[in-house]
């Protein structure tokens, strides 16, 4: 889910989506000296890839989770959307996207990394421009 990419070794300029998970188990075993920010993205990858193995909802191939119906519009006032609101329309957003694009339900690898890289990067996006974090 972040866009680091590895320093060293045969992955290196590999970005951390894109690196196998036996080898992500091996890096957070074994290297006792992994520079923070590796480190915390390497986490971050194992466990969402954990999460991603819940137990199958039964879909067939190339079908995709509902998607959950878009939080209401903003007052017509100002147009100004809440954080809250903004925050759980970007999630429903790419939790639906990484669905589809996942390889276990008949997306591609490089589709469901290029995915995680754009909504890591509408994250920062929004954190710089409004200190909000998602």
């Amino acid at each position: 889910m972040d866009d680091i990419a590895m320093p060293w070794g045969k992955h290196e300029g590999s970005h951390v989506c894109d690196l196998p998970t036996d080898y992500i188990r091996w890096l957070l075993a074994n290297m006792e000296s992994l520079p923070a920010t590796l480190a915390k993205a390497l986490r971050r990858e194992k466990l969402f890839r954990q999460e991603m193995r819940r137990p199958s909802t039964g879909l067939k191939e190339r079908e995709t989770m509902p998607v959950r119906p878009a939080p209401p519009a903003a007052p017509e006032a100002g147009g100004i959307v809440s954080a809250e609101v903004m925050a759980r329309a970007i999630k429903t957003a790419r939790n639906a996207s990484l669905m589809a694009e996942h390889p276990d339900r008949g997306g591609t690898h490089d589709g469901f990394c290029a995915t995680q890289r754009v909504f890591q990067r509408i994250k920062e996006c929004i954190k710089d421009a409004t200190g909000v974090e998602l």
